[in-house]
């Protein structure tokens, strides 16, 4: 079927829609009109009745009460009338004999005006003013066949049904004949007009009539035209840009097959533009990821990479490292056309940036080696303690470890750790050697060993926090530490790791003035004061350490 048939079905099919909709809404107002009309008849016709009853209800005499009903039943579609008083007995009732019919009852009250009492008369006011007082007396019921009712609302859609078929008749063929002149020749002066550029005549235009919907259609087909044509011309200049770019372009087209390279992929990948027109894309890639586009397999996630480090593969086998970036190409109506890539050799940096890697791990070395001599020299000058700033690095990285830390925190807290008692460097020899308990003068120089480690540290340039490590290892939990008496969350998650270590190793270590703790009352001492003293976090792990991992010091 042609677009014109089409055009003009679906317009029968809507204008039809609309009609019916119209008639349809019309004929059911229609209906309920008729349905209030007789709702409204009846009502009047019972409080007629009822009106007309007062008296002979008033005195129960059906002689009054019959000729009231006869002329109610004179209406072929009454089915009954009855008057009933207040006590539920029927009065007087006329019946008409008929078969299963649709009906609706209707009813009315019977209303007296009663005369006032003489107890009423005493406010002294002329008895002929007062008005009296209303009283329902009994009810009037009619029953009304809805056969007629039926019959109206049937003829009412027929006359529906038959407005309907003419006004659609009409209005079809009224809208389309207007649609063919509005709508579908000037389309077909796009179609025929379509084929000619087709065909190569990038001159033609198509003259715009109208300021409309197909105007702006026409008018965007005569500016498409002039832009194929002005791109055909500059493709030769485009091509001359892409060949002249410092870095290695390829286009690809759709179906993920090289269309375009310029002269710096050619000497790249040491092929030339001859070899890999027509190739796949894949052939040059050593990442076959990276070209993953909607017709190459399964999707592509985004449709911009932005300098990605991958490799390409040159024409004799050979990965080279490149940047690379490419951009997926789609026309208006989001379809895949292609895409662009675009990689740079970064042999050069990359052979730069193992070298300098190398020289960050020499540097590393070298700092370890220097911070380990540090240690050496304190425990020169405390032969009771040797060996405990290493036992305490090897608790504390393992505690951090236990604790899921990261590494690079796990490397600052080893180097504090080796390093963490620096400070007794500035303590009197004679003191760090005394083989007896120290007084409390000699106590509180030794506390002052945090401070004096954190001065010697804080010169040099760690990638970690070290310094504020070691000056915050014997702070604690309450804030009863030293030597600023932090609490809690002020306290540096490494420093309480290192001071449980501290702690744990010095009540394992056998002492001139004591002995060594066993490990039960030492894991008691630190569980009990968790969360007090010691990160609780950190004595779980310690715990969990001894008990279940059998750990011990080497």
């Amino acid at each position: 079927m042609k677009i014109a048939a089409k055009l003009q079905l679906a317009v029968i099919v809507i204008v039809s829609v609309i009609v019916a909709i119209v008639v349809s809404a019309a004929g059911f107002f229609g209906v309920r009109q008729a349905d209030a009309n007789l709702n409204k008849e009846i009502g009047k016709l019972a409080l007629s009745v009822a009106h007309n009853s007062e008296s002979g209800t008033r005195s129960a005499d059906q002689s009054l009460l019959d000729p009231v009903l006869e002329g109610v039943m004179l209406d072929k579609d009454i089915l009954y009338c009855q008057i009933v008083d207040n006590r539920g007995t029927v009065l007087a009732a006329k019946i008409r004999e008929h078969g299963p019919v649709p009906s609706r009852e209707f009813s009315a009250p019977i209303i007296t005006r009663r005369a006032m009492t003489s107890v009423e008369d005493s406010s002294g006011l002329n008895p002929d003013v007062l008005s009296g007082r209303e009283e329902t007396i009994g009810t009037v019921y009619i029953g009304v066949s809805l056969i007629s009712l039926h019959r109206q609302i049937t003829n009412l859609i027929m006359v529906t049904v038959f407005i309907f078929l003419i006004t659609s008749i009409i209005s079809s063929l009224i809208f389309s004949v207007t649609i063919k002149r509005i709508v579908i020749q000037p389309i077909d002066v796009l179609i025929k007009a379509t084929r000619r550029v087709a065909e190569g005549d990038l001159d033609h235009q198509v003259p715009v009539h109208a300021n409309d919907e197909l105007g702006s259609l026409t008018g965007a087909f005569n500016k498409m035209t002039q832009n194929l044509k002005d791109t055909t011309v500059s493709k030769d200049y485009t091509d001359n840009i892409i060949k002249s770019m410092l870095s290695s372009l390829i286009v690809a087209d759709q179906n993920g097959i090289i269309r375009n390279v310029n002269q710096a992929a050619e000497e790249m990948l040491m092929y030339s533009a001859a070899d890999l027109i027509g190739k796949p894309l894949t052939l040059i890639m050593g990442n076959k990821e990276l070209v993953r586009y909607p017709t190459f397999g399964n999707g592509l996630d985004q449709d911009f990479l932005n300098s990605v480090e991958t490799t390409c593969v040159t024409k004799d086998r050979r990965n080279i490292p490149v940047l690379f970036s490419s951009s997926v190409m789609r026309d208006k109506h989001d379809k895949l056309l292609g895409v662009v890539c675009v990689a740079r050799d970064i042999t050069d940096r990359k052979r730069a940036e193992d070298e300098l890697q190398n020289n960050f791990q020499r540097l590393q070395k070298v700092l370890t080696q220097t911070v380990t001599s540090l240690a050496s020299a304190v425990e020169t000058r405390d032969p009771y303690t040797a060996g405990h700033q290493r036992r305490v690095t090897q608790l504390a990285v393992a505690l951090a470890r236990a604790m899921s830390l990261p590494e690079d925190i796990i490397r600052g807290l080893n180097m504090a750790a080796i390093i963490h008692d620096i400070g007794k460097l500035n303590v009197p020899a004679e003191i760090l050697s005394r083989p007896s308990r120290l007084t409390v003068s000699e106590y509180t120089l030794i506390k002052v060993h945090s401070e004096m480690g954190y001065k010697i540290l804080k010169a040099i340039e760690f990638p970690w926090p070290v310094a504020d490590i070691v000056l915050q290892h014997h702070e604690r939990l309450d804030g009863s530490g030293y030597p600023n008496g932090l609490k809690g969350d002020k306290i540096l998650l490494q420093s309480k790791i290192l001071a449980l270590a501290d702690v744990v190793e010095a009540m394992s270590s056998h002492r001139p003035y004591r002995p060594a703790f066993t490990l039960d009352v030492t894991l008691e001492e630190i569980t009990r004061n968790a969360g007090v003293l010691y990160d609780p976090g950190a004595v779980a792990a310690c715990v969990g350490l001894f008990q279940e991992k059998n750990f011990q010091f080497t």
